[in-house]
């Protein structure tokens, strides 16, 4: 009889417990499936096409055996990079002197996958999603980790004869998507020769 009532409270217990882990496999379902839906943001079109009015800038006295189409009034330097590969020089083009909207070109060991790495590993930028991936390039969104912003950079690999550019915004900005469409148009159109 005691054994009877032990096994009947054995079963009980049983489909108690089970039934309780059902509903917390459901609890944590809920609270993925939430968390991937912040993680898609609000729709965004990028359209990377070079504006009328723009014009072929060569590249060939800063360094680099090329052409960008760009604002006739951009601003074009270089400055220094310091990398873990040493200081190099990077080629600097600004919508105008007086703009923050830029972006750099720079001589590179890495590749694409790594470039991808990098941006999903950025120490100031918590990243959300890619938009736009090419084979040699991606724009993507992130949030600005002091200020909780969301900010679009693009970043890309170029091919050249004897190494590799990569060609990246300034992730110091906050950027809107417009205005990430036209940098990364700019950076699309540089023909290495």
């Amino acid at each position: 009889m005691i054994a009877k009532f032990f096994m009947i409270l054995l079963v009980a217990s049983a489909i108690i417990i089970s039934s309780c882990g059902d509903s917390k496999k459901e609890e944590n379902k809920e609270k993925k499936d939430t968390t991937e839906q912040k993680t898609e943001g609000p729709e965004v079109t990028i359209n990377p096409v070079i504006p009328d009015g723009f014009v072929d800038k060569e590249l060939k006295e800063f360094g680099l055996d090329a052409a960008v189409k760009c604002p006739a009034e951009a601003y074009i330097y270089t400055s220094e990079l310091q990398t873990d590969e040493g200081k190099q020089q990077q080629i600097v083009i600004q919508f105008d002197s007086s703009s923050d909207i830029k972006f750099y070109i720079s001589k590179t060991a890495v590749d694409f996958a790594k470039v991808k790495e990098e941006i999903e590993k950025n120490m100031f930028l918590e990243f959300k999603r890619f938009l736009v991936e090419d084979e040699n390039g991606v724009v993507y969104e992130a949030m600005n980790k002091s200020d909780e912003t969301l900010v679009y950079n693009f970043a890309m690999i170029l091919k050249g004869k004897d190494s590799n550019y990569k060609v990246e915004s300034d992730t110091f900005v906050n950027l809107t998507p417009e205005q990430i469409s036209t940098l990364y148009a700019m950076a699309k159109s540089i023909t290495i020769k």
